[in-house]
């Protein structure tokens, strides 16, 4: 008479089961990551592109690509940075870089933003409640031992805003980004309409007696008559006011930008600012890092910055810390594009660092890389550069 034979599994057969679902769960992880590197390459291609297009309608506009200024950096990467990432400018360059620290890098992401692609500014008084609580929400997480917040000593100390423009007073008569962290003429306060996003603060001492908004703008002539305004009060004054502030909207230096704006719709990362001529500007993707949809407390997005010169140090006392609201566009990692111009401004490049978030100075050529400091680097600057995206039309 046969034996009847068990139906359950034998061990060896329950490994053999095992084994196959472990590779077909391998399998998927990597098709699935493979999906999503993707998407975001493909994200930072089509935004690369829309900038292009942006870029081309500005040069059509004044024969020129954005004269962005160096704001107080520079291109050299030898400078050390400081706590924000701005070059001590004021100090000697070191003579030698060490590219395999974190400081090494530091100094180079500096060097390749001496032309930012963002532009910062105060927030308006209408967000400082909005402000409060996000500076409070991360000062607790600081006082409790949050892990990521634990080297952020700007945190550890309590600030309401910029409620108060005269506390900046003694920065008033630094016109550049390396000593006064107020403005920040960055690629996209060229491409929007500079004015009706970065003015709005009901205190004009912040346009008409801070030297870095004057050194950088000048005062337009009023839409409907062409006599200039007489400072930049009476033009906020318009601006203020819903009645009055197509005057501001319709002038020439600000209209213009309508041209390209479709190109930003739903792609740059921004907290406060929507829509613009009718243009939603602002992206909800997940692949802006958690920036575009506003201020969490996981991801502290606006920047906090100190009254403090920024060449001397942090300067972390009291009611003198501020944030700035920001607009730029990130590649498809959350990491802000890369732009680069020299004069006449007649070329540029605009590139993205790829997943590695890690990039080299393009006018560094492969000559260079075999003498002086750099010799022994080529490798690693491969390395960062190898999946780095580059615009297509230079």
């Amino acid at each position: 008479m046969q034996k009847e034979r068990n139906s359950g599994f034998t061990l060896v057969e329950l490994l053999i089961v095992v084994v196959v679902i472990a590779i077909l769960a391998s399998i998927a992880f990597r098709l699935g990551g493979i999906a999503t590197d993707s998407t975001r390459r493909n994200l930072t291609i089509e935004r690369i592109q829309k900038l292009e297009n942006a870029l081309s309608g500005y040069y059509a506009a004044f024969g020129s690509y954005p004269p962005v200024q160096l704001e107080g950096r520079s291109r050299n990467f030898y400078y050390r940075v400081n706590g924000y990432g701005i070059q001590q400018v004021s100090r000697d360059p070191d003579s030698s870089i060490d590219l395999k620290t974190a400081e090494g890098w530091k100094q180079v992401e500096a060097a390749c933003r001496a032309q930012p692609v963002s532009m910062e500014f105060p927030y308006s008084e209408g967000y400082q409640d909005y402000v409060k609580a996000v500076a409070d929400a991360l000062r607790d997480r600081h006082d409790q031992g949050d892990s990521r917040f634990k080297d952020n000593q700007a945190l550890g100390y309590g600030f309401d805003g910029l409620r108060n423009p005269e506390q900046l007073s003694s920065k008033r008569n630094k016109g550049d980004w390396a000593h006064t962290q107020i403005f920040k003429f960055g690629l996209m306060s060229y491409l929007l309409p500079r004015y009706l996003l970065m003015m709005g603060h009901s205190s004009t001492t912040l346009y008409d007696n801070f030297d870095q908004w004057s050194d950088n703008n000048e005062i337009p002539a009023k839409f409907e008559d062409g006599v200039p305004y007489n400072n930049w009060n009476d033009l906020n004054r318009d601006l203020s006011k819903t009645d009055q502030r197509w005057k501001v909207a319709l002038l020439p230096s600000q209209a213009i930008t309508s041209r390209w704006l479709v190109n930003f719709k739903e792609s740059l990362a921004c907290n406060t600012m929507t829509t613009v001529y009718g243009v939603n500007i602002k992206s909800n993707r997940d692949e802006d890092g958690g920036k575009a949809g506003g201020v969490s407390v996981d991801n502290p997005w606006p920047k906090i910055y100190s009254v403090a010169d920024s060449q001397s140090g942090t300067g972390t006392s009291g009611s003198q810390q501020y944030v700035l609201n920001e607009i730029t566009m990130n590649d498809g990692w959350g990491n802000e594009l890369y732009y680069y111009s020299l004069p006449p401004f007649q070329k540029y490049r605009v590139w993205s660092a790829g997943p590695n978030g890690k990039t080299f100075p393009p006018w560094i050529s492969p000559e260079e890389l075999k003498t002086g400091n750099l010799q022994g680097s080529q490798q690693l600057i491969r390395s960062w550069t190898g999946d780095d995206i580059v615009q297509m039309s230079y």
